[in-house]
């Protein structure tokens, strides 16, 4: 099992939702907790300088990177998918 780490990226978004998609996203991080790779909703994000991923649960997605040697999983970002431009500066 991975310990997760937010980021102030992430919880400066994830404080202004609803409380039911917060419990939603909340328990989608846990399950990625347990295998950050397995979910079929996981995909790499391509041209970027670290190796992350990006979670898609409903309209939301939630960018992260995994520190397999540390067994450390830290959610970087979260936001509503509009266009491309939307995995810039990680």
């Amino acid at each position: 099992m991975y310990k997760v780490v937010f980021r102030t990226r992430f919880e400066r978004v994830f404080k202004k939702l609803d409380r039911q998609i917060q419990v939603v996203l909340l328990e989608a991080i846990g399950r990625l907790a347990e295998d950050p790779f397995s979910n079929k909703q996981v995909r790499a994000i391509v041209g970027v300088k670290q190796m992350a991923y990006r979670l898609r649960v409903g309209r939301w997605r939630i960018l992260y990177i995994v520190l397999t040697r540390d067994q450390k999983l830290e959610v970087i970002d979260l936001f509503l998918r509009k266009g491309g431009g939307d995995y810039r500066d990680l």
